[in-house]
C-alpha cells in the first residue's frame, strides 16, 4: 500500500541501509505538479559532477530533498503517472538524507521509473552524477 511514511529509517530499512546521523533533512509540504524538476548539471560541467558538488547545488537550487520528501514524491507521481511521464528518462535525486549500506559505503536515494512505477534506487556518493539527473526544486 501506498501510505506515506514519516521517517527515513523505516523507508530504507527494507533496502539494507541506515540513515547517516544528523544528515537527514526535515520534510517539506508540497505537491508535486508545483515542483520545478531542474537539471543537475549546469553548462560548462562536462558530462558529470562529483558528489560533493551536487549536493552543494541540491541546496542552493532548494532542491534537497531527503527521504521522506521523496516518499511523497514517488506516491504523488505514481498516482499521476500520465503528468510525470515526460520524466520516464531521467532520474530524480534525493540527496537530503545520507545512507550507509552494511558495508560501510554512503548512499544517496533517487526515484526512477522502473517500466510501470516510480522506485527509490540507491547510488553510491564515490561516482559522478550525469545529464539525465534532476532535482525536484520549490523554487
Amino acid at each position: 500500500s501506498d501510505k506515506l511514511v514519516h521517517s527515513s529509517a523505516t523507508i530504507v530499512a527494507k533496502y539494507g541501509y541506515t540513515v547517516e546521523k544528523n544528515d537527514d533533512v526535515q520534510p517539506s509540504q508540497f505537491e508535486a505538479r508545483n515542483l520545478k524538476f531542474n537539471p543537475i548539471l549546469r553548462k560548462g560541467d562536462g558530462n558529470s559532477i562529483n558528489s560533493e558538488t551536487m549536493r552543494q547545488r541540491a541546496k542552493e537550487m532548494k532542491g534537497n530533498l531527503g527521504l521522506v520528501d521523496g516518499e511523497n514524491l514517488r506516491i504523488q507521481m505514481n498516482n499521476s503517472k500520465k503528468e510525470f511521464e515526460h520524466l520516464q528518462c531521467k532520474y530524480i535525486v534525493l540527496p537530503g538524507t545520507l545512507l550507509r549500506r552494511s558495508g560501510g559505503g554512503l548512499h544517496v536515494a533517487y526515484l526512477y521509473w522502473l517500466g510501470d512505477s516510480w522506485e527509490f534506487v540507491f547510488r553510491w556518493l564515490g561516482v559522478g552524477w550525469g545529464g539525465c539527473g534532476l532535482f525536484a526544486c520549490s523554487e
